[in-house]
């Protein structure tokens, strides 16, 4: 036996041989400590019924909002994509006249080379 299981047992059995020893040197009659008993005991259960309810409708509103939030995302994604799409339409013109010249200067350069090289003797 390990000896978490071990503590544990003597957890367990100390607790409830703590229990008998209150009970049985408490000064009040076992009918009194019966309804208590009985009372505290049905509390409990209310109070276990309340936060398994708590429990199920915080497992529904997560659910409803991991939904939404995956719906919400969704949009988002497409309404970036059209806006890219839509700036990159928006720029195809610039970027053909920038590449137009980029390759017209490319070619002075080489024609200045060229022109340079012939000078030199």
């Amino acid at each position: 036996m390990s000896k978490r299981q071990s503590f544990l047992y003597g957890f367990f059995i100390g607790g409830i041989v703590a229990g008998a020893a209150a009970i049985l040197s408490n000064p009040m009659k076992s009918k009194d400590i019966k309804t208590r008993v009985c009372q505290n005991i049905r509390h409990l259960e209310n109070v276990l019924g309340e936060l398994k309810n708590e429990g199920v409708s915080l497992k529904q509103q997560i659910a409803q909002s991991a939904k939404e939030s995956m719906e919400i995302f969704k949009e988002v994604a497409q309404d970036l994509n059209k806006s890219f799409q839509t700036w990159q339409m928006e720029i195809e013109p610039n970027k053909k006249e920038l590449e137009k010249k980029v390759k017209e200067i490319e070619e002075k350069l080489k024609e200045l080379e060229k022109s340079s090289n012939k000078q030199e003797p």
